[in-house]
């Protein structure tokens, strides 16, 4: 910490920057115009750095912009009535800016709105430091948000604990200040924002300037805090307890109300209280996949009565009110069934290579012909065993993918020498989904949330489960990634992960609404297969006549990604949810879901 005064006697402030033990450098000293009584500190142009304002009696009051370094720009006068004695900042209209308040000698209270705007430096449009790509450039800037909103909503001061959050525009220049707005945020609780950074260009690029992308780290992520034990929290969770301890206030507060605040403030930052920053036909539209939906319609509950934006996409629907991780493993093994059930129908594609033309019989011989056999099973042989083998296939439940599952099977029950071959390439080169992971990720931050709004429902058939039993469901299924009951269910009964859930907690907003939403979901989607969506949208349409339901066929988790269009680089996914943002009505084009990529079991088409 270090110590900043004002001095009457010499017009000046001192600056005391201090080594963290309780000792200083020799202080700086800076003038001011005035006898000066009164001093504040915060950061009024939104670069993070904290900058100073005295009052200077008899005029007004004057800033001094900081440059982090302990270093300051010629101050800026700012006239007021005449003479303040007393100096205070604070966001009055909850603009996301600081703003100052001035006591007068004669009793009178002003108040200096901040009509800042943005601070946005140029950054490299790619993390590996690719300045531009395709004519889409990047801008910049980190916003402090309050560590604890429920203590900053009582009382934001520049006392108050903050944190830095990244946030990041995609854009073709020139239209950076007139296109709409699409915020993405990325599935996966602890996913960076650079593993859509591809994604966005080709959007924006696409787009001719109509869309711009915004993103933002949510807190304990990429360059938001990175909150992320050195030691990989999912092969060691031990290893892992000093550093979670060290950091368990943080823990604490990283929820997903607090992080859908941020978002909310945000979003006041950039387009501005009221949207004032906005021309009035600029867009905001809101898109998340995956576990990002469950944190948007945290967002909608939050922001029921105060709308910033005019749109939401939902991408792979995380129903707030039934979602458990605990069955992440069933619900892999009921897509894989469903394929299955799918390679029965096509009979000339699939079936008819299966003895009795029956595929899913050939799914349950192989598991069953494993175990009788033991140690002269074909997997046996190639020194591995159903449940690895399950989890290699469960990394295959994606369009263009799956559709090699039912060949492997076959492989597996024939087992020639050719096939052994085949298989063992398929074990070497096929990667577990967990082993991989992006810079900036934080799987840290991801069991935090898990573990206290996603791990089970907290009452019903799973209020108290033993690892054991979760092991059990996964051992007891023809494909299996087996993550929850080998390594989140163990760090999960520690107890040492998780906070406390709220009153949002399970429930969806109490107000109804007309923001129009639209839903998009696979049905093959592995991770929240579609009776999830469809619950969702029974229950939201009930609060909301607007939300649009868009179901596509053939397409896995994340619909924007895996409905891939035969000779076509843009997905179906994304062409509905591009035309659905660009439409003046806000209605979605569904006419590409006829288009998607068949399951081509036989190995036909060109993708």
């Amino acid at each position: 910490m270090d110590i900043v005064t004002v001095n009457c006697k010499s017009r000046s402030i001192s600056l005391l920057i201090g080594y963290g033990n309780g000792y200083f450098h020799e202080q700086k000293s800076y003038p001011t115009l005035a006898c000066a009584y009164s001093i504040a500190v915060g950061d009024f142009n939104g670069d993070t750095y904290l900058d100073i304002i005295v009052e200077n009696w008899p005029l007004g009051v004057n800033i001094y912009l900081g440059y982090g370094n302990g270093d300051f720009q010629v101050p800026i006068s700012i006239s007021t009535s005449d003479n303040p004695t007393f100096v205070a900042v604070n966001d009055f209209n909850n603009d996301g800016r600081l703003d100052i308040a001035t006591v007068h000698y004669d009793g009178f209270l002003n108040i200096l709105l901040n009509t800042s705007e943005p601070n946005w430096s140029k950054c490299s449009v790619l993390s590996d430091g690719t300045e531009t790509k395709d004519n889409v450039y990047a801008q910049c800037m980190f916003i402090n948000v309050p560590i604890d909103w429920n203590e900053a909503i009582i009382n934001w001061t520049t006392c108050t604990e903050t944190m830095q959050i990244f946030v990041k525009r995609y854009f073709l220049l020139d239209h950076e200040n007139s296109s709409h707005h699409l915020w993405r945020m990325p599935g996966g609780g602890g996913l960076p924002i650079s593993v859509m950074e591809n994604e966005a260009i080709s959007i924006v690029a696409t787009q001719h300037g109509l869309l711009s992308v915004y993103a933002t780290d949510k807190r304990g992520v990429g360059q938001s805090g990175l909150l992320e034990c050195p030691i990989s929290i999912m092969s060691n969770f031990s290893a892992c307890l000093p550093y979670i301890e060290q950091n368990r206030y943080r823990l604490k507060r990283n929820t997903f109300t607090n992080t859908a605040r941020d978002l909310q403030y945000i979003l006041d930052v950039i387009i501005g209280h009221d949207r004032y920053l906005l021309k009035p036909n600029q867009r905001v539209i809101l898109m998340g996949s995956s576990q990002s939906t469950y944190l948007l319609q945290r967002y909608l509950h939050l922001t029921v009565n105060k709308q910033q934006v005019d749109a939401i996409i939902l991408d792979s629907v995380v129903p707030t009110d039934i979602i458990t991780l605990i069955e992440f493993d069933s619900y892999i093994n009921y897509i894989l069934l469903d394929l299955f059930s799918r390679c029965a129908q096509d009979k000339q594609g699939c079936s008819v290579h299966f003895q009795d033309s029956n595929p899913m019989r050939a799914l349950y011989s192989y598991q069953m012909i494993e175990e009788f056999e033991g140690d002269s099973s074909c997997l046996s042989l190639l020194k591995t065993n159903n449940t690895e083998m399950g989890k290699k296939i469960a990394s295959l439940l994606y369009p263009t993918l799956m559709q090699l599952i039912p060949a492997l099977i076959y492989r597996i029950n024939r087992c020639n020498t050719n096939d052994k071959i085949v298989i063992q390439h398929f074990l070497e080169k096929t990667p577990l989904q967990y082993e991989t992971s992006s810079l900036g990720q934080s799987n840290l931050i991801e069991f935090n949330n898990d573990f206290s709004e996603l791990w089970s429902f907290g009452n019903g058939k799973y209020k108290s489960v033993s690892c054991d039993f979760i092991k059990g469901m996964s051992a007891n299924t023809f494909s299996a990634m087996h993550i929850m009951g080998d390594i989140f269910c163990p760090a999960q009964t520690t107890g040492i992960l998780g906070y406390p859930t709220d009153e949002y907690y399970r429930k969806y907003p109490p107000t109804k609404t007309r923001l129009p939403v639209l839903v998009l979901h696979g049905d093959m989607d592995q991770a929240l297969p579609v009776p999830l969506a469809r619950h969702f949208y029974k229950q939201y349409s009930l609060l909301n006549p607007n939300v649009i339901y868009v179901e596509l066929p053939r397409a896995g988790h994340t619909a924007t990604y895996s409905s891939p269009i035969p000779d076509q680089e843009e997905t179906c996914g994304w062409q509905v949810a591009i035309s659905f943002m660009l439409s003046p009505t806000l209605q979605p084009d569904i006419s590409c879901l006829k288009k998607i990529s068949p399951i081509d079991f036989a190995g036909t088409t060109t993708q």
